[in-house]
């Protein structure tokens, strides 16, 4: 048997409302679950509001940037929490078994785990990876001169390159090729 296909809710933006929507993903609250309250507008249409209305949009970016910092600040209680890393198990008529739980261990992980990529990607300057070096004044890559660029690779490519001896180092320092 098939769902029934949902009716649109056709809610007209208002200031309160897109406060209250920013408001709950700011305090950690996913898009999907705000989506699901009866008195809230369809993902769709939230998405419309983010584009179209300026003031919304930025309120509503300014929200996702504090919905990560909520979720970082949720994950060390996460980890540190061991409130059920073991079970009693009941074998027989003796006394429990005290095991460890794996399901709720890894589970416990998958959610550290999932806060920290969606972290990484919503506040990539502080939390994000970082891919390139910072050049003397801490902004964007170090620039180098086609020049010296050209003298590295010369030099690089004379210490990989063998020598009729077969050896790629030198042999002494200053050895030329």
């Amino acid at each position: 048997m098939t769902e029934a296909p949902r009716k649109r809710r056709v809610i007209p933006y208002t200031q309160e409302l897109g406060e209250e929507i920013c408001q709950r993903i700011a305090n950690g609250a996913s898009g999907v679950t705000i989506c699901q309250d009866p008195d809230m507008p369809d993902w769709p249409t939230i998405a419309r509001w983010v584009r179209q209305r300026k003031d919304f949009g930025k309120l509503y970016r300014e929200a996702r940037e504090l919905q990560a910092e909520y979720w970082a600040d949720e994950m060390l209680p996460i980890a540190d929490d061991r409130a059920n890393d073991y079970m009693d198990l009941q074998k027989g008529k003796g006394p429990p078994i005290r095991v460890f739980d794996r399901e709720h261990f890894e589970r416990s992980r998958l959610r550290v785990q999932s806060r920290q990529w969606m972290v990484s990607r919503l506040l990539r300057p502080i939390y994000g990876d970082r891919l390139g070096i910072a050049g003397p004044t801490g902004e964007g890559p170090v620039q180098v001169k086609t020049e010296t660029r050209n003298q590295l690779i010369d030099s690089i490519v004379a210490l990989v390159t063998p020598k009729p001896d077969g050896q790629t180092k030198p042999s002494k320092p200053g050895d030329e090729r």
